[in-house]
């Protein structure tokens, strides 16, 4: 299956930390409006929990605890890192944001060849209020490739035949990258 949201997440203070509409939306998701996902993708427990739960339309607006937003602090994410194998290590300074791969941290410490480094999420420990809309479900295959092929605008035509998949087009290979992204099981030829 495959859901289609919105949502937006606020400290206390309505400070938006993550959303799908505007600016944020954009920065966060390469475009604004609904989101495509799948369950798992959902680093949030409280919206997975949601998604999973919800029914077409439904919406849920709430303060959740830390376990169920973006976990408690770790103090074992937060590592002693040799300089060297930082891009750029000899100009850390404490608050600069550094990232290995898809991970990220904040540099908490410098000293001489080393930098400690803090690889919390910023609103760990911290209840968060979330807002979400669950729009639609998508279950049967063709619609979900469907949705996918306009979501993204690709330039595919997919026709199916006898249950399978043939595509054409000049963005076939990334539909299939998506296909397998969202856990689709259709057979593609």
């Amino acid at each position: 299956m495959l859901y289609e949201i919105e949502f937006e997440i606020r400290d206390k203070n309505g400070n938006i930390i993550e959303s799908t509409q505007g600016e944020i939306g954009k920065k966060l998701y390469g475009k604004e409006g609904p989101l495509l996902v799948i369950p798992e993708h959902l680093k949030v427990p409280a919206l997975r929990e949601f998604v999973e739960r919800a029914k077409e339309g439904e919406e849920m607006e709430e303060e959740v605890p830390p376990e169920k937003a973006y976990q408690h602090r770790d103090r074992r994410l937060v590592k002693k890192v040799s300089t060297a194998i930082i891009e750029h290590g000899d100009r850390l300074a404490p608050g600069m944001y550094v990232a290995f791969g898809d991970v990220v941290g904040k540099v908490i410490a410098v000293s001489p060849g080393r930098a400690t480094i803090d690889f919390n999420h910023p609103y760990a420990g911290k209840p968060v209020i979330v807002k979400a809309k669950l729009l639609k479900v998508y279950k049967d295959p063709k619609e979900i490739v469907e949705r996918i092929i306009s979501h993204y605008g690709l330039d595919v035509k997919a026709e199916w035949e006898d249950n399978k998949l043939k595509l054409e087009g000049e963005d076939k290979e990334k539909l299939k990258e998506y296909l397998m992204l969202y856990k689709v099981n259709v057979d593609v030829e």
